[in-house]
């Protein structure tokens, strides 16, 4: 079980970075394309395959259930993606980016 769950999580980093790919793929298209039937086409594969992450996450914490604060599993692509969208989110360029990390249980 445990080999699938590391794999199912890779799979997930995998398609964290197809879905980050796509969208700025379409973020970068001019507004008329996004207006298009090909961008409409394009904008429901990206859907699938959300969907898709969507139902691995849901089967990894429905098989490997944990206190959501531990079950990196399950929170760790999606804390990627999340991570790598805050930082389109920063005007700017710097040397050093600090972040921290809420989903650690620390047990003394």
């Amino acid at each position: 079980m445990k080999t699938i769950l590391k794999k199912a999580s890779e799979l997930m980093d995998l398609i964290s970075e197809e879905l980050e790919k796509r969208e700025e793929f379409f973020d970068s298209k001019s507004e008329k394309w996004q207006d298009s039937e090909k961008a409409e086409e394009y904008q429901e594969k990206t859907d699938k395959l959300q969907t898709v992450f969507d139902e691995i996450e849901i089967n990894i914490k429905k098989n490997n259930p944990k206190k959501s604060t531990i079950d990196k599993l399950a929170n760790h692509a999606s804390m990627n993606f999340g991570r790598k969208k805050a930082f389109e989110l920063i005007d700017g360029e710097y040397d050093t980016l600090v972040y921290c990390r809420y989903d650690i249980d620390f047990n003394p």
